[in-house]
């Protein structure tokens, strides 16, 4: 399973660390301030990345994340599974058919 995290701040990059060792082949992507590439926004991102991935990850609200992913939604079927963590991982949701 190709799985994505996306690490929208640096509490993200903490927490992710405790993800590294259970997902060790996961791509880990900064998309916040700390990020090499800073042309591209957060949904540009996500469209490169949603149709290669089987799981991603967001370190990020799950208002953020369902404004983000609502353009490239196709189908339960064929869509990568999307899971929304803070970074405390008091609270997860996860969304997939």
């Amino acid at each position: 399973m190709k799985i994505a995290v996306l690490l929208i701040n640096k509490d993200a990059e903490k927490s992710a660390e405790k993800l590294k060792s259970a997902f060790p082949n996961a791509v880990f992507i900064k998309v916040g301030k700390g990020r090499k590439d800073k042309s591209r926004s957060l949904n540009d991102i996500v469209e490169g990345i949603f149709s290669k991935y089987s799981g991603i990850v967001f370190f990020a609200a799950c208002g953020i994340v369902a404004r983000c992913i609502a353009l490239f939604i196709k189908s339960k079927y064929s869509d990568p599974a999307v899971v929304c963590v803070d970074t405390k991982f008091a609270f997860r949701s996860r969304g997939r058919g």
